[in-house]
């Protein structure tokens, strides 16, 4: 689609440099079916050239064109071109250049946005799962910060409370759920949607670095 976009804007300029010579629309389009040698060519040289022979004004020709291309971009393109030449074609032409360098620079600007995105996606993609990765650790090493704090409390009392409350299946259930639902917002803000097979990725990624984490606590 964006290669038909090129074509289309490289045909509209041999166009409208013969518009800027002072020559007709119809001799215009002529000379650059003529002209023109990109992949679009049998499509513009059967339908174009052939309806301004039959008497078709270019106008039309660039609205039948239009009606064939596949890409919007293309086609709305060529149907401001067509309504232009409706009111002031000598006009239009002196103004045409400008108009297609603009959109060149503004395709090209949106490419280049379309791939920062992209990149930025794959990152919070990354991140997600290496949150996940990260707090199955926590859940594996939870019983030694809960030592920890409590000895910075100077005493166990602490960790006695918090562990007769929360055995390893909550601490797995939790971090799990939090796992899950930080993957679902993040993406939610990044893709305006609701990826849920990249929450359940990072969920199984928190199951597997779990499983696959041996027990620090206990040595194993």
């Amino acid at each position: 689609m964006n290669a038909e976009v090129v074509e289309v804007e490289n045909f509209l300029s041999i166009f409208s440099s013969y518009l800027k010579l002072g020559l007709s629309p119809e001799l215009s389009l002529v000379n650059s079916c003529r002209q023109y040698s990109g992949f679009l060519k049998t499509l513009i040289n059967g339908l174009v050239e052939s309806s301004i022979y039959s008497g078709i004004s270019a106008s039309h020709s660039l609205l039948m064109l239009a009606r064939k291309v596949k890409s919007r971009e293309s086609r709305r393109l060529l149907q401001l071109f067509s309504h232009a030449l409706n009111r002031n074609s000598e006009a239009f032409g002196s103004i045409a250049f400008k108009l297609l360098k603009n959109l060149r620079r503004n395709r090209v600007l949106k490419n280049e946005v379309d791939l920062l995105f992209s990149r930025m996606k794959i990152r919070v993609s990354l991140l997600s799962l290496v949150f996940s990765a990260v707090l199955a650790m926590v859940a594996r090493l939870f019983p030694i910060i809960l030592l920890f704090m409590s000895s910075l409390r100077g005493g166990s009392l602490l960790a006695f409370n918090v562990q007769g409350v929360l055995d390893d299946m909550s601490i797995f259930l939790a971090l799990g759920i939090l796992s899950f639902l930080n993957t679902y917002f993040v993406s939610m803000v990044v893709y305006h949607s609701h990826p849920l097979m990249l929450s359940f990725a990072s969920y199984i990624v928190y199951i597997l670095f779990y499983l696959l984490t041996p027990n620090l606590m206990r040595g194993t």
